[in-house]
């Protein structure tokens, strides 16, 4: 009889775990959707990341969202804080990194091996918010501070797929 008490509280314990993960993506993909204002729209969490921790927090995330229609993709298109790929300077410093003669700025949102955490996307959209609200930030480029806190979007119009990425130092 002990044994099957064991048993059970063994189950439950490892069906406890797995729904706390399974909820965790679902809790990420609802903040994300906030984030984005864009509420209504469903997905299919694919895969979600994140480093942070620690005393500060400091840290990147990734969360990966496939849609099986269209609604996402009618939101973006008709939403003014959006924009066409190519990337601007900043967003494209942020996720590969930018390079000219003299030396290289970025990538930040990188994996431990420093690698591009978003892959690149040729046709599709992406959105920046620069999280920074102190009062040093103020007229200061994203790029230019000593440290970075923002979130980055980009969807693949081809795969029809959401990265949603944070960046934390």
């Amino acid at each position: 009889m002990k044994k099957l008490g064991m048993f059970a509280f063994l189950v439950s314990g490892i069906l406890l775990v797995s729904t706390g993960c399974a909820g965790g993506e679902e809790e990420a993909w609802k903040e994300a959707r906030e984030v984005l204002g864009i509420s209504e729209v469903g997905g299919t969490v694919i895969s979600d990341e994140d480093s942070h921790g620690g005393f500060h927090g400091d840290g990147t995330s990734l969360l990966t969202v496939a849609f099986s229609d269209t609604s996402f993709l009618e939101a973006v298109e008709s939403s003014e804080e959006w924009k066409a790929l190519p990337a601007d300077q900043t967003v494209q410093a942020l996720l590969y990194g930018i390079s000219w003669e003299d030396g290289q700025i970025g990538p930040y949102l990188t994996d431990e091996e420093g690698n591009a955490l978003i892959p690149a996307v040729q046709e599709g959209y992406y959105w920046l918010k620069d999280r920074q609200t102190t009062e040093e930030a103020n007229g200061v480029a994203l790029l230019d501070r000593p440290s970075i806190n923002c979130t980055v979007a980009v969807y693949d119009k081809k795969t029809n797929e959401l990265y949603y990425a944070t960046l934390d130092t």
